[in-house]
């Protein structure tokens, strides 16, 4: 598998229709600067489901799509087409050729396509999932990223590698693995703090019922330390706050 060419219309500075078309090898993109080189990255980036306008550089997502000059009247939307050599069938489709799309229109709205036919941004992302190929990984690395990989902790390196060397789907069933254990651990918590209140919910009843009967118990509920104590601080049910309130 691997990217035949890029399709732009409406992207940034790319307001005719413009195809980049990339052979097997190594394919160099040159020009001055200002000339759109870093656009086409963005684009790459844009179409693979990027919801960061930063990652984009711009300031909101309506920015990728041409704002005009003084002689070309904005367009209405952007539109960027990857076409990908299938021939493998290293994506899980069945086709020797993919195309993805994605197209943004002013109104915000925004459209999803894989061989023209409309899709979720979860199913294009599923889709390259086997790959390595998404947004937040290094088979795109635009300026300062290599700067920041040498600058950057043994933690974050690590990360880094590990993206190189799993696959993204590996990584997301570890993260939901993760966040499984998590929320297990966390209802747990909460089954042992609702079994304490259900404990001392039930010594307050027994306070309530003898304390007419025990002169000891009678004496300690009418005592100023429990009078003066805050019960609003205490997480109970209402019912329980308001049993203490009448018998106080």
């Amino acid at each position: 598998m691997h990217l035949t060419k890029i399709e732009m219309f409406g992207f940034k500075s790319f307001a005719d229709r413009t195809v980049f078309s990339f052979q097997p090898g190594i394919t160099s993109i040159v020009g001055p600067n200002g000339c759109g080189k870093s656009n086409v990255v963005d684009a790459f980036k844009w179409v693979l489901g990027s919801q960061s306008a930063k990652s984009l550089r711009g300031a909101e997502m309506g920015d990728v799509i041409f704002k005009g000059t003084e002689k070309r009247k904005p367009l209405g939307y952007a539109e960027v087409s990857l076409t990908f050599d299938n021939s493998d069938h290293k994506l899980p489709v069945d086709f020797g050729e993919v195309c993805v799309t994605r197209r943004l229109f002013r109104t915000g709205e925004s459209e999803y396509m894989i061989n023209r036919q409309h899709c979720r941004l979860r199913d294009l992302r599923e889709l390259f999932m086997d790959t390595g190929i998404c947004t937040n990984t290094y088979s795109v690395i635009e300026q300062g990223r290599v700067t920041a990989l040498l600058n950057a902790s043994s933690q974050d390196r690590r990360t880094v590698f590990e993206e190189y060397v799993e696959d993204g789907s590996f990584i997301k069933l570890r993260e939901l693995s993760i966040g499984y254990q998590m929320d297990n651990e966390f209802t747990q918590g909460l089954g042992l703090r609702n079994m304490q209140l259900r404990l001392i919910g039930r010594n307050l009843f027994s306070i309530d019922d003898y304390s007419g009967y025990d002169p000891e118990i009678n004496a300690a509920s009418q005592s100023t330390l429990v009078r003066g104590f805050d019960w609003s601080t205490v997480p109970l049910p209402r019912t329980w706050i308001l049993s203490l309130t009448l018998n106080l």
